[in-house]
């Protein structure tokens, strides 16, 4: 996995359906597309996972939108860390302490764009740590 920035990332697309808080962090599962994450020509998608550490809880609220987060902006402070999606929709993480908004790329894809479309590529490994 590939640690990233959020301004290293273009429009990763997290469906919050399965986003979830275990063990002391928020997890949400997605995929991100581009062509510098490997040694790749084409474009392709890889999964990426967003993990906030000493995360209690969290609220989404859709604001009418589709369900799924495609981050904008992202504002901490001590005890919250409040991500804010393209698509209508606010996503607030409660913290104890002070948070580490992180995100990891799969460096290899699962899926590759060929002939106007998209290929699934043989199976990676997609679960959690």
């Amino acid at each position: 996995m590939i640690v990233v920035t959020f301004d290293q990332i273009d429009d990763p697309f997290f469906p919050m359906d399965e986003a979830s808080c275990d063990g002391g962090a928020f997890t949400a599962w997605g995929y991100v597309e581009g062509t510098e994450f490997g040694a790749r020509r084409r474009v392709a998608r890889y999964r990426i996972l967003l993990r906030i550490t000493e995360a209690i809880s969290f609220t989404w609220d859709t604001k009418g939108g589709t369900g799924d987060l495609i981050p904008e902006d992202i504002i901490e402070s001590e005890s919250e860390v409040r991500i804010v999606g393209v698509i209508p929709g606010e996503l607030r993480v409660h913290t104890l302490g002070k948070p580490n908004v992180q995100f990891l790329i799969n460096e290899k894809p699962y899926e590759e764009r060929r002939r106007f479309r998209w290929e699934r590529l043989p199976k990676v490994h997609t679960g959690t740590f």
